[in-house]
């Protein structure tokens, strides 16, 4: 690879060029945070040795500046650490605007043992960061422009990393203007940190491991208490974005009890957040200049999947005002749980039938934020603050199932409660591969048991994410999960009302749902967030799944006589057709009810039968009669068919025909069970 061959053209003054040796990188996500070094100053030619014989000496504690002139430049810097005694932990880094890449090589190595090119540093990650615990010896850094071509000024900065306290008497401060390192050195290790504060301030706060092993952390109290506050925790590291109020603050840095190689060296940097306060002042005005008094929810300017005045959105506001809100609708959350005494939730939540498929209590992990995500978007309440739901009457309760997921929890998170749940919202769903999903046959008869006695016999409406697994490959026709007659599978659109770009095709698909998207003006939705507070910028087809759980249950409010079965079809016939010069809108079967031959179901492998309309799908309830019970019928086919190797014009395709004779005079859902055997079976598809 490129940068490989790149990383070993350094050496000994009277070495070859490094063309037959094996470089092992460890370009790792190295640190996650925010530099604030001095400039690298007016260098103006190649001003550093270009190999180990002329290399600069390099001091612990010192900032050298550089530059990368020509392109294909190499500046090599000498770290003498001979005098000191045992291991030494360094923390190598450069600042400024030049791309950089950078590599540590021991004295008698030709190829760097450690190398960073992109450390995904907030605002700098064109710099590169090394940390290693270094024996004592002689050791070079190479600087290098990450594409081989730019020119630039750099700062390159060496320091030795002293471990924080152990405990809150001896924790150490945190710079607002500059990162800080540490190190978890054992198992049963902690650090701990203070945040000194003149006046309230609204933080980001984040802390990222060097290596693999992932650090976590929290705010505590002076006796080290856990503080509630607004914090996630992420592959490596974590973060923590909240309102801290003046006076003294701690944090503590820790690794769980599965990290199994210790040290763990990480970086951990606060700064004062201004996104936070300018979103909540945006949305306010946004609010404001509606000037409509049936609104009186602070952010919902800013929530235009309800109201988009340049775009689409889901016609849901003349539902409202008609008095349908989906009071006394029962909606289940099937999720990682939820902050059931969120201010804009609390009044909407029935925490009699939540579920805790955990031990810890409750439903609600202040870790995990997914639900509360969820819970706002589907039934955050219309009481003056914050956002609004889609049905702000409805009622919520929560089952945690995605806390610790089993094949059982699963399958009950489906059937608890049901003869009083109306809708059952999923926003989850397989993993985003090209590969087959498969459902376990416990789920599967639990949601064949819910549709079938659920809701009072009417059957609980199930509504599941279609996918999100596009640009990897991911087919929603594979995901069993959202491939059922049950279940209502939901795909997302974004403001303008095209596919999100990652939302997955599919034959099973039903109906789409805004999800915001990564290209748009308005990427995101917004949405409750964790203690009273609110998250914007969501996207994915989790979010298009509550928006159309939150319709379900206004349809369900307009006509509680409804089947689940019913409200399908309702959805199907008065889904609007988006994206209309779309080339895969198919004119498929005339309308469930309709006399006219014209009036015909659209489909799209794309948008299912459309993006969802409240208004549309409310006034068709109303007027509704029930669909008769549902037919079933059946038939087999077996057959024994040669199937050939590929040929020239490349692999065989055979096909085979199935007669169906049934009285059946609509057709809801077709499904079809293949077994296969072959000797190569894996090379066909």
């Amino acid at each position: 690879m490129e940068i490989a061959k790149r990383l070993t053209s350094i050496g000994r003054a009277d070495s070859m060029p490094f063309a037959t040796k094996t470089l092992l990188l460890a370009v790792s996500l190295f640190l996650f945070l925010i530099l604030n070094a001095v400039g690298a100053g007016a260098q103006t030619t190649d001003d550093h040795g270009n190999n180990f014989g002329s290399a600069t000496p390099l001091l612990l504690g010192s900032s050298i500046a550089g530059r990368i002139d020509p392109g294909d430049d190499v500046d090599v810097f000498k770290l003498d650490l001979s005098g000191r005694a045992g291991v030494t932990d360094v923390w190598i880094y450069t600042a400024g605007e030049l791309d950089t890449l950078g590599g540590l090589y021991d004295g008698s190595a030709v190829t760097a043992f450690l190398a960073n090119d992109n450390s995904f540093i907030v605002g700098r990650s064109y710099n590169f960061h090394i940390r290693a615990s270094l024996a004592p010896g002689t050791y070079y850094a190479g600087v290098f422009s990450a594409d081989g071509m730019t020119t630039g000024d750099y700062t390159l900065n060496t320091e030795v990393v002293i471990d924080p306290g152990s405990s809150i008497n001896s924790a150490k401060s945190l710079n607002l203007s500059a990162p800080t390192a540490g190190t978890i050195g054992f198992a049963s290790d902690s650090d701990y940190f203070r945040l000194d504060l003149s006046e309230a301030t609204h933080l980001y706060l984040y802390a990222r491991s060097v290596y693999g092993e992932r650090v976590v952390g929290y705010p505590v109290d002076a006796g080290d208490r856990f503080i509630p506050s607004n914090t996630h925790i992420r592959r490596n590291g974590f973060f923590v974005r909240d309102h801290f109020g003046p006076g003294t603050h701690f944090i503590k840095v820790l690794t769980l009890s599965n990290v199994t190689s210790h040290p763990v060296p990480y970086t951990i940097h606060a700064y004062e957040e201004t996104d936070y306060p300018a979103f909540l002042e945006d949305c306010q005005a946004k609010t404001n200049a509606l000037n409509d008094p049936q609104i009186g929810d602070s952010l919902y300017g800013c929530q235009w999947h309800l109201r988009n005045q340049s775009g689409e959105d889901i016609n849901v506001e003349a539902v409202w005002a008609e008095g349908i809100t989906g009071e006394g609708i029962n909606i289940a959350l099937v999720d990682d749980g939820m902050d059931f005494n969120h201010a804009d939730l609390g009044d909407n939540v029935n925490t009699s039938l939540n579920h805790d498929y955990t031990d810890i209590g409750s439903i609600f992990n202040p870790f995990r934020h997914h639900g509360t995500y969820m819970a706002g978007i589907i039934a955050a309440r219309d009481n003056g603050i914050g956002v609004r739901g889609v049905a702000p009457r409805g009622t919520i309760f929560g089952y945690n199932f995605l806390a610790q997921p089993t094949i059982f929890s699963e399958s009950d998170a489906m059937t608890r409660n049901s003869s009083v749940t109306a809708v059952s919202n999923n926003s989850w769903g397989i993993v985003n591969d090209p590969g087959l999903g498969h459902a376990s046959s416990f789920w599967e008869l639990a949601v064949v048991s819910g549709a079938n006695s659920g809701y009072g016999g009417k059957g609980t409406f199930y509504a599941f994410s279609g996918g999100n697994g596009h640009q990897e490959g991911g087919h929603s026709n594979l995901n069993e999960y959202a491939n059922h007659y049950a279940v209502t599978a939901v795909c997302g659109t974004n403001d303008i009302g095209t596919r999100r770009v990652s939302s997955e095709f599919g034959a099973n698909l039903w109906v789409c749902a805004p999800a915001g998207d990564y290209e748009d003006a308005q990427i995101g939705i917004v949405t409750t967030e964790n203690y009273d507070r609110y998250t914007y910028g969501l996207r994915g087809t989790s979010i298009s799944t509550a928006i159309v759980s939150g319709v379900a249950a206004l349809v369900r409010d307009a006509n509680p006589n409804l089947t689940w079965r019913d409200l399908k079809l309702i959805l199907a016939a008065s889904a609007r057709k988006n994206d209309p010069t779309n080339p895969g809108w198919e004119d498929g079967a005339r309308i469930y009810g309709s006399m006219s031959a014209t009036d015909r179901y659209r489909f799209n492998h794309e948008y299912g039968f459309g993006v969802v309309d409240a208004k549309a799908a409310v006034d068709m309830a109303k007027g509704w009669t029930n669909a008769p019970p549902m037919k079933s019928a059946r038939a087999y086919f077996t057959s024994s068919t040669t199937i050939p190797a590929p040929g020239p014009s490349g692999p065989t395709t055979v096909t085979a025909g199935l007669t169906l004779s049934t009285d059946i005079e609509f057709i809801e859902f077709v499904e079809i069970n293949a077994d296969f055997e072959h000797t190569s079976f894996r090379d066909m598809e």
